[in-house]
């Protein structure tokens, strides 16, 4: 599908504005008889926290639009959350999902913890009204509805952190880098560490202490795990640059073992 319409520019009414505009995608598809039986559907199971217009679904809490994109059955739906997922799916899970009659696209802004904490939770509404899953387009990800449900549900960076990045190995290089943290509003990571029992472990590490302890970050950094220490710098060739979906405002920091 085509997203381009998708994105554009929104007014961000949650505090914590983020310092660019960040759009989050995320796909649902699910099992409902018709247009107007899914806005009834997500109206019923939100909790009176949800009203639909048009494409449009507005969030009473906060007063936030975000839009609503629904698109007929995908043959291919399945496989890309069997690709996408972090772990193997169910087979029957996989099988449930290729009975779906529709995808619902919830498109709204993101860029910051508190934004990605809402509009997972009004995904978690879409779940309850007949949703199976939910594929991340902005970060390329994939869960099934108690997964996704049951993390949400924790409400803690980490447990944010946990949906929307992965982490990525270049063609079989020793090349590693995160994609998804421009949902969450900060810069991705890389590093060029060869031993990857060290760069996996070390990188997790340096997100989970941005998270929770609010680092301040600059380069020429130096910073310390695993008793290795890793100097800071600006990632100057990063793959997702180009990407529409993946690419990152806030950049990407480079680790590299000192």
């Amino acid at each position: 599908m085509n997203f381009i319409n998708l994105f554009k520019k929104r007014q961000d009414n949650i505090a914590q504005e983020p310092q660019f505009e960040q759009d989050i995608i995320l796909g649902i598809p699910g099992k409902w008889d018709s247009i107007d039986a899914i806005k009834a559907s997500i109206i019923e199971h939100s909790n009176n926290e949800l009203t639909i217009k048009d494409n449009f679904i507005t969030d009473s809490q906060t007063g936030q639009v975000y839009e609503l994109d629904i698109y007929d059955y995908d043959p291919q739906m399945w496989l890309a959350f069997k690709k996408w997922s972090k772990t193997p799916l169910d087979e029957n899970f996989l099988d449930e999902l290729d009975t779906h009659t529709h995808t619902i696209y919830l498109v709204g802004p993101g860029g910051s913890m508190s934004l990605a904490q809402r509009i997972s939770e009004i995904a978690v509404h879409i779940l309850n009204a007949g949703g199976f899953g939910v594929k991340i387009e902005t970060s390329g990800t994939a869960y099934d509805k108690s997964n996704w449900t049951t993390t949400v549900g924790i409400n803690a960076p980490i447990a944010l952190y946990s949906l929307y990045v992965r982490q990525m190995q270049y063609a079989r290089t020793s090349f590693s880098y995160t994609c998804g943290m421009h949902n969450l509003g900060l810069a991705d990571v890389s590093t060029r560490q060869t031993d990857l029992q060290i760069a996996i472990p070390a990188v997790l590490q340096f997100n989970s202490d941005r998270l929770m302890d609010n680092l301040t970050i600059k380069a020429g950094d130096q910073y310390t795990a695993l008793d290795t220490d890793f100097l800071i710098t600006e990632e100057t060739t990063c793959p997702t640059a180009d990407d529409e979906y993946y690419r990152n405002p806030w950049g990407m920091w480079l680790l590299t073992a000192k």
